[in-house]
């Protein structure tokens, strides 16, 4: 199945894999891994990277007006 995006109403959402991707980064943050000294600072940083939740989540590509 191709990768594209899905519309529900007027608001665009990225397609499943990358919302899988992050859901796995998330779920990691509460794996057995977890306790390494630095791995939970580090997929923060990766998280909540404005580049990166961009890439992930992708951008609001237009407003809706009410």
């Amino acid at each position: 199945m191709p990768s594209t995006e899905a519309h529900v109403g007027y608001i665009p959402l990225p397609p499943l894999d990358r919302l899988m991707g992050l859901r796995d980064a998330l779920v990691a943050l509460k794996g057995p891994l977890a306790s390494e000294p630095g791995l939970q600072e580090n997929l923060r940083k990766r998280l909540f990277d404005e580049e990166f939740s961009n890439r992930v989540l992708g951008k609001v590509c237009c407003s809706i007006a009410v």
